[in-house]
């Protein structure tokens, strides 16, 4: 058994065909090279899609190798199909690697993940495993749970082509109710890599473990177990188009080909530390945009109540009020604040979207239907384009975007909890895009797969 578990291990990074079909498997990860001046808190950032310009500009000035050179390059005037900010990336990459400014570690491993973070009064801890895991059609092991978008995908596909890497990992969920995986990866480890405070005050830490036996017992453990994708599905969607190009131009792939497989860092849907967070709408390019007209529009359907002063502070108190209450959402525009109720919960069963009972429950749903559509007039395409509506974390940051003018109302939302999100995605449906906010983000730049 032991050399069978040694082949397999050595088989994650090597055209060897495995002697086992394991789905999550060990890999040779690329990372930092943190003996190098500056330190690693300068080389992270967040994913790239919650990354602002101005953001981007501060990363990028915090050391010449941050990760976000990568992931977000900024687009120049004089760009072209030879030189843009995809083949920067992948020029970039290349050159880090051969300057030593990253390293390919000697044996494949699973990378053990820990955050600790505060929120609120409370200290949490999040904890995850970055593997290999097996690329396969959304439906079987692998449900999503969001619509995605053709723009983000077009442009992770760009990127994946001109630097053949996973840069960041996609944040996977699994069940664990019995701790059969936890229990492997609370095995004691050896010192960790690197554990330092991020810029969000944020305790990071990492280990390496290269054991082949506690591989092989994490791979049995997760088998067979279904992954719900929490954050990352366009790169996930991404990932799966990338390897079937490959394949049809290539003949196939050997089974152990890395391009079979995506980085994810997996989480248990029982870790005490996993907090999901709602994403608040703000919407713009209304010229004739009338707050009273909208809540007359509304008012059939919901039961709306004044809250409060306006300004940033009454975002808090709306979601204060808010919290725990089906189907109540919060509405601020011109310095006023309403919170609306649905009067009839029965009322979700009419949405016309071909969908489930569960789909058009959940409040996101609601929210999209007679509030943005119905009430606003947003179509479709309309919740792709952040000029017109753009998705926010920071209720406060929501009212200063509308008191500042560039969008015209806030919308805000409860939490979807996750066992809505597991009864809609093994339903086989997804939920309008970014109906979730999971908290906090996996950090990008910590660990590296290079696919060829």
């Amino acid at each position: 058994m032991q050399e069978e578990t040694v082949e397999q291990t050595r088989a994650a990074t090597s055209n060897e065909r495995p002697t086992m079909n394991w789905n999550v498997m060990p890999f040779r990860g690329i990372r930092y090279n943190t003996d190098k001046p500056g330190g690693i808190d300068k080389l992270i950032a967040p994913p790239y899609d919650v990354i602002s310009p101005e953001q981007r500009d501060e990363f990028c000035a915090k050391d010449p190798c941050n990760i976000v050179r990568l992931t977000l390059g900024a687009d120049k005037e004089d760009d072209s199909e030879r030189d843009n900010r995809y083949t920067r990336a992948g020029e970039a990459f290349s050159r880090w690697e051969k300057d030593g400014a990253l390293e390919e570690d000697p044996r494949p491993a699973i990378y053990v993940y820990d955050q600790e973070y505060a929120l609120g009064d409370r200290s949490l801890r999040r904890r995850a495993f970055f593997a290999a895991v097996r690329l396969e059609p959304f439906g079987g092991r692998i449900l999503p749970h969001e619509e995605t978008m053709p723009g983000p995908k077009a442009d992770r596909l760009r990127l994946l082509n001109a630097c053949p890497v996973n840069l960041s990992p996609i944040f996977g969920l699994y069940a664990d109710p019995e701790r059969s995986v936890s229990s492997i990866l609370d095995t004691d480890h050896r010192r960790p890599e690197f554990s330092f405070v991020d810029y969000a005050g944020i305790k990071q830490t990492l280990w390496k473990v290269e054991d082949p036996n506690v591989h092989q017992q994490l791979s049995r453990a997760m088998q067979d177990e279904r992954i719900y994708i929490a954050d990352g599905h366009h790169r996930y969607e991404t990932a799966l188009e990338y390897r079937d190009r490959a394949a049809e131009a290539e003949g196939g792939l050997d089974p152990a080909d890395p391009r079979n497989y995506v980085m994810i860092a997996c989480v248990a849907l029982s870790d005490p530390g996993l907090v999901v967070m709602p994403a608040h709408r703000v919407i713009g390019g209304m010229p004739d945009f009338d707050f009273d007209r909208l809540l007359d529009r509304l008012s059939d359907k919901f039961d709306i109540v004044s809250v409060g002063p306006g300004g940033g502070a009454v975002a808090e108190e709306l979601l204060e009020r808010m919290n725990g209450r089906l189907h109540t959402f919060g509405l601020y525009a011109g310095g006023k604040a309403r919170m609306l109720t649905l009067k009839d919960d029965a009322t979700t069963q009419a949405n016309p979207a071909p969908r489930s009972r569960a789909w058009k429950q959940l409040d996101v749903s609601v929210l999209v239907w007679l509030i943005l559509e119905q009430g606003l007039g947003c179509t479709h395409e309309d919740l792709s384009h952040p000029e017109r509506v753009k998705y926010v974390k920071d209720a406060a940051r929501a009212a200063r975007l509308v008191d500042g003018g560039a969008y015209q109302v806030a919308c805000y939302l409860n939490s979807t909890r996750l066992d809505q999100l597991e009864e809609v995605a093994r339903g086989g449906e997804r939920m309008p895009p970014k109906s979730t906010y999971f908290y906090p983000k996996l950090l990008t730049g910590l660990v590296m797969r290079k696919l060829r």
